[in-house]
């Protein structure tokens, strides 16, 4: 595991929210030098605690309406992660994870309508050597689709919700910090104080 500071965790939300901010952008957000936001977002790039970046997409515009997750059964004699690296390969799955409870594998599917659905899992992931039953449960509406950590999440929206203010020490002085923004690229101590 990588540690991961304060910091860290409020680039790393910054940039769950909006991962077409610049790296000035992140550092003016979290209180940072351009310099020093720089640095820790090529760290956590090697670290591999960023993974990438990637554009999300609307499926409903993309002709995509039908959604379900479809629980995968396998057979006894059949290891699961074989078993998942095939069906991640169907076009129209989107993730694939392996669960408890009374399925293995657990799919999301997308589809163009029901039919294509109904291709989709019953001549390509039924007939996948290993499966031995499929339950599906359709998407009627989604009501909160996250990506990411819902921690991170919310040091993004600390960041930027009303009767959050940053308390900046903007003098090199002993006197009492002074409320407002310090200038981007200007090294302060940086506090958050909700009221």
């Amino acid at each position: 595991m990588v540690k991961l500071d304060d910091i860290d965790r409020r680039i790393l939300g910054a940039l769950q929210e909006n991962g077409r901010l610049s790296n000035v952008d992140v550092a003016e957000r979290v209180g940072l030098s351009h310099s020093s936001c720089s640095r820790r977002i090529a760290r956590l790039e090697r670290d591999g605690v960023i993974l990438g970046y990637r554009a999300l997409t609307d499926r409903q515009k993309m002709g995509l309406s039908v959604r379900a997750y479809c629980g995968v059964l396998r057979d006894a004699d059949t290891g699961w992660e074989e078993l998942a690296h095939k069906l991640a390969d169907i076009e129209g799955v989107v993730s694939v994870s392996a669960v408890s409870g009374d399925v293995d594998l657990m799919l999301e599917i997308v589809a163009r309508d029901m039919h294509h659905y109904s291709l989709v899992v019953l001549h390509n992931v039924s007939n996948t050597k290993g499966v031995s039953a499929t339950r599906s449960s359709f998407v009627l509406e989604e009501v909160n689709s996250m990506y990411g950590s819902p921690q991170l999440r919310a040091h993004a929206r600390a960041l930027k919700t009303p009767g959050v203010r940053v308390w900046a020490r903007v003098g090199g002085g002993a006197g009492e910090p002074s409320w407002g923004r310090a200038p981007a690229g200007f090294g302060v101590s940086v506090w958050r104080r909700c009221w």
